[in-house]
Protein backbone atom coordinates (compact mmCIF):
# COMPACT_ATOMS: atom_id res chain seq x y z
CA UNK A 1 0.00 0.00 0.00
CA UNK A 2 1.43 3.65 -0.97
CA UNK A 3 1.02 6.31 1.36
CA UNK A 4 1.01 10.06 0.99
CA UNK A 5 2.94 12.26 2.55
CA UNK A 6 2.33 15.37 1.14
CA UNK A 7 -1.41 15.63 2.59
CA UNK A 8 -1.14 19.42 2.10
CA UNK A 9 -0.68 19.56 -1.73
CA UNK A 10 -2.24 22.61 -3.35
CA UNK A 11 -5.28 22.29 -5.41
CA UNK A 12 -2.39 24.28 -8.30
CA UNK A 13 0.05 21.23 -7.78
CA UNK A 14 -2.74 18.83 -8.45
CA UNK A 15 -3.80 20.40 -11.21
CA UNK A 16 -0.01 20.47 -12.56
CA UNK A 17 0.15 16.73 -11.53
CA UNK A 18 -3.41 16.20 -13.60
CA UNK A 19 -1.98 17.63 -16.59
CA UNK A 20 1.56 15.57 -16.25
CA UNK A 21 -0.41 13.06 -15.87
CA UNK A 22 -2.44 13.56 -19.07
CA UNK A 23 0.57 12.25 -21.60
CA UNK A 24 0.66 8.24 -23.12
CA UNK A 25 0.32 5.95 -20.07
CA UNK A 26 3.83 4.10 -21.44
CA UNK A 27 5.37 7.20 -20.68
CA UNK A 28 6.33 8.69 -17.00
CA UNK A 29 7.77 11.96 -17.95
CA UNK A 30 8.55 12.96 -14.54
CA UNK A 31 8.53 11.61 -11.38
CA UNK A 32 9.48 13.14 -7.50
CA UNK A 33 11.18 12.81 -4.91
CA UNK A 34 10.67 14.58 -1.37
CA UNK A 35 11.87 14.15 2.16
CA UNK A 36 8.43 12.96 3.49
CA UNK A 37 8.45 10.85 0.33
CA UNK A 38 8.77 6.82 0.04
CA UNK A 39 10.58 4.66 -2.39
CA UNK A 40 6.98 2.35 -1.63
CA UNK A 41 5.56 4.77 -3.67
CA UNK A 42 7.27 3.36 -7.09
CA UNK A 43 3.92 1.48 -7.01
CA UNK A 44 2.24 4.67 -8.01
CA UNK A 45 5.04 6.10 -10.36
CA UNK A 46 6.76 8.67 -8.27
CA UNK A 47 4.02 11.29 -9.39
CA UNK A 48 4.14 14.67 -7.23
CA UNK A 49 1.36 13.27 -4.83
CA UNK A 50 3.19 10.09 -3.79
CA UNK A 51 6.95 10.88 -4.36
CA UNK A 52 9.87 8.36 -3.77
CA UNK A 53 12.31 9.13 -1.29
CA UNK A 54 15.23 8.72 -3.19
CA UNK A 55 16.77 9.28 -6.36
CA UNK A 56 17.28 5.46 -7.26
CA UNK A 57 13.89 4.73 -6.49
CA UNK A 58 12.73 7.34 -8.74
CA UNK A 59 15.51 5.82 -11.35
CA UNK A 60 13.71 2.88 -11.13
CA UNK A 61 10.29 3.98 -12.86
CA UNK A 62 11.48 6.82 -14.93
CA UNK A 63 11.40 6.36 -18.92
CA UNK A 64 13.90 7.37 -21.24
CA UNK A 65 14.53 11.26 -21.30
CA UNK A 66 12.64 11.79 -18.50
CA UNK A 67 12.95 14.03 -15.43
CA UNK A 68 13.71 13.70 -11.46
CA UNK A 69 12.61 16.48 -9.50
CA UNK A 70 13.72 16.68 -5.87
CA UNK A 71 11.11 18.76 -4.17
CA UNK A 72 12.17 19.93 -1.03
CA UNK A 73 15.79 20.03 1.28
CA UNK A 74 16.95 16.68 1.82
CA UNK A 75 19.44 13.77 1.23
CA UNK A 76 18.41 11.60 -1.37
CA UNK A 77 21.01 8.62 -1.56
CA UNK A 78 23.81 8.00 -4.41
CA UNK A 79 22.12 6.61 -7.65
CA UNK A 80 23.34 5.10 -10.81
CA UNK A 81 22.23 6.52 -13.87
CA UNK A 82 21.93 3.75 -16.86
CA UNK A 83 19.16 5.74 -18.93
CA UNK A 84 18.68 9.42 -20.30
CA UNK A 85 17.42 11.45 -17.96
CA UNK A 86 17.69 14.89 -16.15
CA UNK A 87 17.97 14.99 -12.42
CA UNK A 88 17.41 18.77 -10.77
CA UNK A 89 16.76 20.25 -7.58
CA UNK A 90 13.64 22.71 -6.82
CA UNK A 91 15.53 26.13 -7.05
CA UNK A 92 15.84 27.39 -3.57
CA UNK A 93 16.06 24.01 -1.88
CA UNK A 94 18.71 21.69 -0.78
CA UNK A 95 19.23 18.44 -2.64
CA UNK A 96 21.93 16.37 -1.51
CA UNK A 97 23.79 13.21 -2.04
CA UNK A 98 26.20 11.74 0.33
CA UNK A 99 28.45 8.67 -0.57
CA UNK A 100 29.79 6.69 2.09
CA UNK A 101 31.31 4.75 -0.08
CA UNK A 102 31.94 4.14 -3.69
CA UNK A 103 30.67 6.85 -6.48
CA UNK A 104 28.10 9.43 -5.41
CA UNK A 105 26.93 9.11 -8.72
CA UNK A 106 27.91 6.68 -11.57
CA UNK A 107 26.98 7.62 -15.03
CA UNK A 108 27.24 4.36 -17.39
CA UNK A 109 24.65 5.51 -20.43
CA UNK A 110 25.60 4.21 -23.66
CA UNK A 111 24.94 7.03 -26.60
CA UNK A 112 22.45 8.65 -23.76
CA UNK A 113 22.05 12.40 -22.97
CA UNK A 114 22.21 13.10 -18.73
CA UNK A 115 21.74 16.41 -16.75
CA UNK A 116 22.31 17.03 -13.45
CA UNK A 117 21.68 20.57 -12.13
CA UNK A 118 21.56 21.75 -8.38
CA UNK A 119 22.98 19.46 -6.58
CA UNK A 120 25.12 18.79 -3.34
CA UNK A 121 26.96 15.60 -3.57
CA UNK A 122 29.55 15.18 -0.34
CA UNK A 123 31.56 12.29 0.42
CA UNK A 124 32.02 10.66 3.98
CA UNK A 125 34.35 7.60 2.87
CA UNK A 126 33.32 7.96 -0.49
CA UNK A 127 35.79 7.79 -3.39
CA UNK A 128 34.61 9.95 -6.68
CA UNK A 129 31.71 12.31 -6.87
CA UNK A 130 30.40 12.07 -10.57
CA UNK A 131 31.93 9.18 -12.31
CA UNK A 132 31.56 9.70 -16.21
CA UNK A 133 31.78 5.78 -17.52
CA UNK A 134 30.05 6.31 -20.96
CA UNK A 135 27.20 8.55 -22.33
CA UNK A 136 26.59 10.57 -25.23
CA UNK A 137 26.47 13.87 -23.57
CA UNK A 138 26.60 14.89 -19.52
CA UNK A 139 25.71 18.18 -18.02
CA UNK A 140 26.67 19.11 -15.01
CA UNK A 141 25.44 22.63 -13.64
CA UNK A 142 25.73 24.40 -10.52
CA UNK A 143 26.50 21.78 -8.51
CA UNK A 144 28.93 21.02 -5.48
CA UNK A 145 31.33 18.07 -5.64
CA UNK A 146 33.33 17.91 -2.15
CA UNK A 147 35.17 15.38 -0.26
CA UNK A 148 35.80 12.58 -2.38
CA UNK A 149 39.33 10.73 -1.23
CA UNK A 150 39.37 10.26 -5.34
CA UNK A 151 38.34 13.09 -7.64
CA UNK A 152 34.93 15.15 -7.67
CA UNK A 153 34.38 14.46 -11.55
CA UNK A 154 36.12 11.53 -12.78
CA UNK A 155 35.48 11.34 -16.96
CA UNK A 156 36.57 8.06 -18.49
CA UNK A 157 34.53 7.36 -21.40
CA UNK A 158 36.48 7.88 -25.13
CA UNK A 159 32.68 9.24 -27.13
CA UNK A 160 31.37 11.64 -24.39
CA UNK A 161 31.20 15.40 -23.86
CA UNK A 162 30.41 16.81 -21.16
CA UNK A 163 29.95 20.50 -20.13
CA UNK A 164 30.24 21.64 -16.48
CA UNK A 165 29.41 25.09 -15.75
CA UNK A 166 28.94 27.54 -12.26
CA UNK A 167 29.99 24.73 -10.14
CA UNK A 168 32.48 24.18 -7.35
CA UNK A 169 35.36 20.89 -7.09
CA UNK A 170 36.49 20.92 -3.84
CA UNK A 171 38.82 19.37 -1.02
CA UNK A 172 39.00 15.95 -3.20
CA UNK A 173 41.98 13.83 -2.82
CA UNK A 174 42.47 13.34 -6.24
CA UNK A 175 41.74 16.00 -8.58
CA UNK A 176 38.63 18.71 -8.79
CA UNK A 177 38.04 16.97 -12.72
CA UNK A 178 40.05 14.40 -13.98
CA UNK A 179 39.77 14.02 -17.58
CA UNK A 180 41.47 10.37 -18.24
CA UNK A 181 39.63 10.15 -21.71
CA UNK A 182 36.92 11.96 -23.67
CA UNK A 183 35.93 15.67 -24.21
CA UNK A 184 35.34 18.12 -21.06
CA UNK A 185 34.38 22.12 -21.29
CA UNK A 186 34.28 24.04 -18.37
CA UNK A 187 33.12 27.26 -18.19
CA UNK A 188 32.50 29.91 -14.60
CA UNK A 189 32.99 26.98 -11.97
CA UNK A 190 35.90 26.39 -9.33
CA UNK A 191 38.26 24.33 -7.94
CA UNK A 192 39.70 24.59 -4.62
CA UNK A 193 41.80 22.76 -2.12
CA UNK A 194 41.90 19.55 -4.33
CA UNK A 195 45.13 17.14 -3.69
CA UNK A 196 46.47 16.99 -7.00
CA UNK A 197 44.93 19.26 -9.86
CA UNK A 198 42.09 21.30 -10.19
CA UNK A 199 41.45 21.28 -13.42
CA UNK A 200 43.38 18.06 -14.93
CA UNK A 201 43.71 16.41 -18.08
CA UNK A 202 45.67 12.92 -17.81
CA UNK A 203 45.28 10.02 -19.37
CA UNK A 204 45.49 6.26 -17.80
CA UNK A 205 44.88 4.30 -21.03
CA UNK A 206 46.97 3.48 -23.90
CA UNK A 207 45.85 5.73 -27.33
CA UNK A 208 43.38 7.43 -25.13
CA UNK A 209 42.68 11.19 -26.11
CA UNK A 210 41.92 13.75 -23.51
CA UNK A 211 40.72 16.76 -24.40
CA UNK A 212 39.94 19.55 -21.59
CA UNK A 213 39.17 23.54 -22.09
CA UNK A 214 38.17 25.67 -19.40
CA UNK A 215 36.75 29.33 -19.77
CA UNK A 216 35.73 31.88 -17.01
CA UNK A 217 37.03 29.48 -14.12
CA UNK A 218 39.56 29.53 -10.90
CA UNK A 219 41.64 27.42 -9.54
CA UNK A 220 43.65 27.90 -6.00
CA UNK A 221 44.66 25.96 -3.05
CA UNK A 222 45.41 23.14 -5.32
CA UNK A 223 48.60 21.05 -5.54
CA UNK A 224 48.48 22.33 -9.66
CA UNK A 225 45.61 24.87 -10.53
CA UNK A 226 45.68 22.89 -14.11
CA UNK A 227 47.42 20.09 -14.92
CA UNK A 228 47.66 18.09 -18.26
CA UNK A 229 50.09 14.83 -18.67
CA UNK A 230 49.98 12.30 -21.42
CA UNK A 231 51.37 9.18 -19.72
CA UNK A 232 50.51 5.97 -21.35
CA UNK A 233 51.44 5.57 -24.75
CA UNK A 234 49.91 6.71 -27.72
CA UNK A 235 47.52 8.68 -25.59
CA UNK A 236 47.19 12.65 -25.92
CA UNK A 237 46.17 14.91 -22.79
CA UNK A 238 45.01 18.13 -24.60
CA UNK A 239 44.00 21.49 -22.59
CA UNK A 240 43.30 24.88 -23.58
CA UNK A 241 42.92 27.75 -21.04
CA UNK A 242 40.60 31.19 -21.68
CA UNK A 243 40.28 33.84 -19.02
CA UNK A 244 41.31 31.30 -15.73
CA UNK A 245 42.87 32.04 -12.71
CA UNK A 246 45.71 29.68 -11.36
CA UNK A 247 46.40 31.44 -7.81
CA UNK A 248 47.84 30.15 -4.29
CA UNK A 249 48.31 26.70 -5.33
CA UNK A 250 51.05 25.22 -3.34
CA UNK A 251 53.20 23.99 -6.22
CA UNK A 252 52.21 25.69 -10.09
CA UNK A 253 49.63 27.78 -11.87
CA UNK A 254 49.70 25.48 -14.49
CA UNK A 255 51.55 22.34 -15.12
CA UNK A 256 51.89 20.47 -17.95
CA UNK A 257 53.81 16.92 -18.33
CA UNK A 258 53.80 13.70 -20.95
CA UNK A 259 55.43 10.32 -19.86
CA UNK A 260 54.69 7.56 -23.35
CA UNK A 261 51.89 10.05 -24.70
CA UNK A 262 52.22 13.64 -25.38
CA UNK A 263 50.62 16.54 -24.10
CA UNK A 264 49.93 19.91 -25.96
CA UNK A 265 48.67 23.17 -24.32
CA UNK A 266 47.40 26.69 -24.38
CA UNK A 267 46.59 29.40 -22.38
CA UNK A 268 45.27 32.92 -22.82
CA UNK A 269 44.11 35.77 -21.36
CA UNK A 270 44.82 34.43 -17.81
CA UNK A 271 46.22 35.04 -14.30
CA UNK A 272 48.78 32.47 -12.56
CA UNK A 273 49.95 34.28 -9.54
CA UNK A 274 50.88 33.83 -6.09
CA UNK A 275 51.89 29.97 -6.46
CA UNK A 276 53.97 28.42 -4.69
CA UNK A 277 56.65 27.59 -7.23
CA UNK A 278 55.98 28.53 -10.83
CA UNK A 279 53.33 30.57 -12.29
CA UNK A 280 53.87 28.05 -15.50
CA UNK A 281 55.24 24.89 -15.51
CA UNK A 282 56.08 22.77 -18.72
CA UNK A 283 57.84 19.90 -17.49
CA UNK A 284 57.15 18.19 -20.99
CA UNK A 285 55.36 18.59 -24.01
CA UNK A 286 54.26 21.63 -25.81
CA UNK A 287 53.08 24.86 -23.94
CA UNK A 288 51.75 27.83 -26.21
CA UNK A 289 50.56 31.21 -24.68
CA UNK A 290 48.75 33.77 -26.42
CA UNK A 291 51.00 36.48 -24.80
CA UNK A 292 48.72 38.38 -22.54
CA UNK A 293 48.73 36.19 -19.59
CA UNK A 294 49.63 37.83 -15.99
CA UNK A 295 52.02 35.37 -14.43
CA UNK A 296 54.13 37.57 -11.19
CA UNK A 297 54.02 36.64 -7.88
CA UNK A 298 54.87 33.03 -7.55
CA UNK A 299 57.29 31.84 -5.04
CA UNK A 300 60.07 30.12 -7.38
CA UNK A 301 59.53 31.94 -10.73
CA UNK A 302 57.15 33.29 -12.97
CA UNK A 303 57.73 30.30 -15.36
CA UNK A 304 59.76 27.30 -16.50
CA UNK A 305 60.42 25.07 -19.34
CA UNK A 306 60.10 25.83 -23.16
CA UNK A 307 56.74 28.10 -23.64
CA UNK A 308 55.94 29.51 -27.29
CA UNK A 309 54.14 32.39 -27.85
CA UNK A 310 51.70 32.82 -30.36
CA UNK A 311 51.05 35.31 -32.67
CA UNK A 312 47.19 36.33 -33.57
CA UNK A 313 45.03 35.21 -36.05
Amino acid sequence: MTTNPLRNVTAAALAVAGILACGPASALQRAFVSSLGNDANTASSCVLTFPCRTFAGAMSVIDEGGEIIALDAAGYAVVNITKGVTIVANPGFYAGITAGGGNGITINAPTKNVLLKGLNINALGGVVGINVIAAASVTIDNCVIANFSGSGVQVDAAAVKVRISNTVLSSNGQDGLEVRQGRVDVVGSRANGNTRGGFSAVTTGGGAVATLTVTDSTASGNNYGFYAKGDLAASTAQIALTRVAGTSNLADGLRTDQNAGATTAIVGNSVMTENGAYGMNNVAGILRSSGNNVVDFNTTAATIGSITVLGGI
